[in-house]
């Protein structure tokens, strides 16, 4: 968290990997890692998540670390994670058929979305998983997504400004909450 929202030379990745680590596993890490290596088959080399979804993020690789401990190999694990990021765009596409208006951050999280899953297709192509056709719907999927996006009103909030009025007691409180994207 700190090493993305507050950047600077005493909070570094080696603080985290050489003072904090060792710290939270009373032993030198070397040492943690003797013992962890015993279950190689879910000890995927992972590149740390750097970017500010780390909330998403955790969740992902909780699921990572499940399917390989269950057996998934490295292969299945991925065509996994390419068809849940294409079902999630399948989600954004339907929720923005009904959005009224997009907030600077719905639009941030969206092109991340399409982001990822262009990698992915990209990766599952090279490995021969999936068809070209399959290629070219997923392109046509994120084209339709940006299309849906640009016609959509944008509401940019001022990040500055604080948070609205928390109204707990409504006169007329809605049957359900709507959540036009997620």
């Amino acid at each position: 968290y700190r090493l993305y929202h507050d950047p600077s030379k005493s909070n570094t990745p080696e603080v985290f990997y050489e003072k904090l680590l060792p710290w939270l596993l009373d032993r030198p890490v070397a040492n943690a890692l003797q013992t962890t290596l015993v279950d190689e088959k879910c000890n995927d080399w992972r590149t740390p998540q750097r970017a500010g979804t780390c909330y998403h993020r955790c969740v992902l690789e909780a699921l990572h670390y499940l399917c390989r401990r269950k057996g998934l190999s490295v292969e299945h694990t991925k065509q996994l994670f390419f068809v849940l990021r294409r079902e999630m765009c399948r989600m954004v596409e339907e929720d923005l058929k009904v959005a009224e208006k997009l907030n600077n951050s719905d639009d941030k999280l969206i092109g991340i979305a399409c982001q990822q899953l262009a990698h992915s297709v990209v990766k599952q192509m090279d490995r021969g998983s999936i068809t070209a056709k399959q290629l070219g719907q997923v392109q046509q999927q994120i084209e339709r997504i940006k299309g849906a996006v640009a016609q959509i009103p944008m509401e940019y909030s001022d990040s500055s400004a604080p948070p609205p009025q928390l109204e707990l007691h409504r006169p007329n409180p809605p049957q359900h909450d709507h959540f036009p994207l997620f």
